[in-house]
């Protein structure tokens, strides 16, 4: 009996991060260009030149680690955070900043229930489950460790440098843009939420340490509630509610 075994192919880990990163930027950023098109308004140079800042900052990054037993499991987990992101900024129109994430980690299975749609469930399939299966299916080829960090310092180094030029002979119109909407660099996915997680991370630890202290304590009645016939009612403004809408009350 006759066995047919499809064989694997084969790439270089430079060449594989190369891709995951035109991958990343052309098919899950389509709200990060949209905005960017309207921000830098007739400002193409300074806008391709960011764009083209991030590509090589976004290789050097997969290109520096893209070592055996490593490189596979960062792109596939990059590829699914940032499918999971662009299906609900492209969907909603949402940031996913800070509060966002700080949204999504307090929110109920009710409330979350109604967002897992067979739209997302496909939009998954397409732009991650698909791409991180053939990331596990080719063959990276590695070199030895020294050989390794030579060649890839050779693509790298070039890319940070060049990142760096176009940054600095575009740097008032980049500056301009990212100044007026700072929400231009949370919308570059996966990067942006990346960072909010991790801000949000940070500041959920920093307030675990905090100590609640009473405050004025040396708070007395003044003359006219102790003079009033009957209960006082208090109302408090807080939150959502606080709109002018509602300072009526």
């Amino acid at each position: 009996m006759t066995v047919f075994r499809i064989r694997r192919p084969e790439i270089g880990s430079v060449a594989l991060s190369a891709i995951a990163t035109l991958y990343l930027l052309m098919l899950a950023n389509n709200s990060f260009w949209s905005h960017a098109v309207v921000y830098f308004d007739h400002a193409w140079i300074a806008m391709l030149s960011l764009g083209t800042a991030l590509a090589l900052t976004t290789f050097s990054t997969l290109t520096s680690l893209s070592m055996k037993y490593v490189t596979k499991p960062v792109l596939i987990l990059l590829i699914a955070i940032s499918a999971a992101v662009s299906y609900f900024t492209d969907t909603f129109g949402v940031v996913i900043d800070k509060e966002m994430i700080g949204n999504a980690a307090v929110t109920t299975q009710a409330e979350a229930g109604h967002l897992l749609t067979g739209g997302l469930a496909l939009h998954l399939a397409i732009y991650a489950l698909i791409p991180s299966l053939l990331i596990a299916w080719v063959k990276v080829r590695h070199r030895r460790f020294f050989a390794k960090a030579a060649v890839n310092f050779l693509f790298i180094a070039p890319a940070l440098v060049l990142s760096g030029v176009l940054i600095y002979a575009n740097f008032a119109g980049i500056a301009y843009a990212l100044r007026e909407h700072r929400d231009l660099m949370v919308r570059f996915n996966p990067a942006g939420p990346i960072s909010s997680a991790v801000r949000y991370g940070l500041s959920t630890y920093r307030e675990r340490n905090l100590v609640v202290q009473p405050l004025g304590t040396d708070a007395k009645e003044g003359s006219r509630i102790a003079a009033a016939g009957k209960p006082v009612v208090v109302v408090v403004v807080a939150g959502e509610t606080a709109r002018a809408m509602n300072f009526s009350l």
